[in-house]
Parts: C-alpha cells; structure tokens; sequence
C-alpha cells in the first residue's frame, strides 16, 4: 500500500522542503518508487530540482482538475510540480464543502503507482496543509531544537488528532525529526526535551554546508556530494522511515 507522507510545521525555515526533497532522494536509491508533490504556493520544492513552471501543474490540477504527469526531478524521483498559481485555490474553494479534498482528488491517479508519496506543505496551519492532511496516510514533523521551533509541536499534534478524527481516520503521525541541528549546548537541552515530550525519529539531520550548496545548483545532496556526511544522515532517515513502515519495494508503474 502506498504511504502519503505529508512534511509539515508552521514554521518556515525548519527544513521541510531539504528533507522532503533529500528523503525522497534517499528512498528512491534505495530502490523505493518515489513521487514529490509540491504543494506550497512558493514552489520551492519544484525549484530545488530546477523545474520552471510548467503548462500542467499542481495548480491546474487542484483547481480545475486537470489532468497532470509528473515530471523526473532524478533519476528515480518524480514530481508533481508547484506554481505560484496554486495560491489561488484558496479563495476559489472557499465555503465549499470538498475545499480540503481538492489533493486527494488529484493523488487518487498518481498515489497507485509508488511506495511513497512524499508531500512538501507551506508553513502554515491552514488551508493547504488541511488538503495535504487529509489525502495523507502519515506525516512527519521537521523541527529544529530551539524553543521558537518547538513551541509550535502541540498544535500540530492536535490538528492532527482533529484531522484523524474528523476527515482521515487512517492518518497517523511518524513523528519528529530533528533538522539543522548544530550541536550547540542549549540545542541538545531543547532536543532532550522534544525527545522526551514527542515521538521523535533517531535520525537527525544536522545543518551542513553541502546540502545548502545542493540546493543552490538545484540537486540533492545526493548528486551534489555523494561522500558528504548529509548523505548518510539522510539515508540513515529513510532506512528508519521505511523500517517503521515496514515497507517492502514494489515494482514500479511508472
């Protein structure tokens, strides 16, 4: 069975869209069938990989129903590219009552074809990431260890629980995973904490110059510098991620 894995927190500049686009590097060489969706208004996710907005986009499909393909990021790793456009959803769906389903509408084609789907949401609480949660099957918590980033925790393990119990029984969530750790003192205070208070992924992903640098020449890390230690530490997350699943390769569709 699929797994729909949305990456989210309402903060901007935990590491979500390095995580969702390196993670997805990561299981696709591990031999998993891989897709990205960029579903966060600034398309970062699309950019990362070089990918210009296209004829066919998320958007288009979201608010018309288009019908859209995925497009290879990597070898192994395909996308369904963001827009800008995407942030007129919003407003074009307001009040009605399959406003949080536009996504799930759109994956019900694609989602069949892969082990994972890997979803990139914008740092908000809100209507987009109501979508991502409600076509989800789990979602992952990137959050630095900081008191800013972490104060935010308890809100989105309740959105959940009320998106689990109001519009997606079957979502459930993974857990945090430490991003852009530093190793400094009070860092290891506040991770000890989020350790403690939350389900946390033993996996950390640490802030480093060459996953920066990947996402300058729009590559993962993978491509960028296959010896660097970020390559270990982001397959040493998808090894966990698909340990808790259980999950098994299957033949891809695509």
């Amino acid at each position: 069975m699929t797994k729909i894995i949305s990456i989210i927190n309402h903060k901007g500049g935990v590491g979500k869209t390095t995580i969702t686009a390196n993670l997805g590097s990561a299981l696709a060489r591990k031999g998993y069938s891989v897709l990205l969706v960029d579903f966060d208004p600034q398309a970062n996710l699309s950019s990362h990989f070089g990918i210009e907005e296209e004829e066919s986009t998320i958007a288009d499909a979201t608010i018309t129903g288009e019908t859209i393909w995925a497009v290879e990021a990597e070898k192994g790793l395909r996308l369904l590219p963001g827009s800008l456009r995407l942030s007129d959803a919003e407003s074009h769906f307001a009040g009605k009552i399959s406003q949080y389903t536009r996504l799930k509408k759109v994956l019900k084609s694609h989602a069949k074809d892969y082990d994972f789907v890997l979803v990139d949401c914008p740092p908000s609480l809100g209507f987009f990431t109501l979508n991502a949660l409600t076509a989800s099957t789990h979602i992952i918590t990137p959050c630095e260890a900081s008191k800013m980033a972490s104060d935010g925790l308890g809100s989105i393990i309740q959105l959940v629980d009320d998106v689990k119990e109001d519009m997606n029984e079957r979502l459930e969530n993974l857990g945090v995973v430490i991003s852009n750790r530093e190793n400094r003192v009070v860092e290891k205070d506040f991770e000890a904490m989020i350790r403690d208070e939350y389900d946390t992924f033993e996996s950390v992903i640490t802030r480093r110059k060459h996953v920066k640098e990947a996402s300058a020449r729009q590559v993962s890390v993978f491509e960028y510098a296959p010896e660097c230690v970020s390559v270990n530490e982001f397959s040493d997350l998808a090894s966990e991620l698909a340990g808790k699943l259980e999950m098994k390769k299957t033949e891809s569709h695509v």
